[in-house]
């Protein structure tokens, strides 16, 4: 996983995130400033296609965490990694 993106209004953002381990860990997905927004259609996350949002917004700058979780022998085995999302207005870049 990438440690930053940099997009501006509109683009779309994909994150991956690959764990391996055994059992094969289950992935999931969360802000630092909260859960995700699993009602905004924008979103999508899975164990396989990672984290999409289509037409990034500028509330959606954040950390974003790629959450693996794995269990073995009655023992959770968790590891989280971050990227964090800058996203840049349209219009941050006009001179008047």
């Amino acid at each position: 996983m990438k440690k930053s993106e940099n997009l501006k209004e509109g683009d779309k953002l994909e994150l991956h995130c690959e764990p391996w381990g055994y059992p094969k860990p289950t992935v999931s997905w969360r802000r630092e400033s909260g859960p995700l927004n699993a009602s905004d259609p924008r979103i999508t996350a899975s164990d396989k296609s990672g984290l999409v949002i289509e037409s990034v917004v500028l509330d959606d700058r954040d950390n974003y965490y790629c959450i693996a979780t794995s269990r073995f022998n009655d023992t959770e085995y968790i590891e989280e990694k971050a990227t964090l999302v800058r996203v840049k207005g349209l219009f941050d870049s006009v001179r008047h």
